[in-house]
């Protein structure tokens, strides 16, 4: 994946948060994808699978 691209798929994944943003990590980050604005896929990231090519 070359720069261009790398770029390309962090804008499509949504806004990037700080720190203060994110909260106490103890319990988990909560991850919540929405699709036109109905909640379809809510998660911790913890237990999220990564799937790579």
């Amino acid at each position: 994946m070359n720069p261009r691209q790398e770029r390309r798929l962090l804008r499509s994944h949504g806004p990037l948060v700080s720190r203060d943003e994110v909260g106490d990590l103890r319990d988990g980050l909560q991850v919540i994808t929405r699709v036109n604005g109905t909640e379809v896929q809510p998660a911790i990231a913890f237990n999220l699978e990564v799937k790579r090519s």
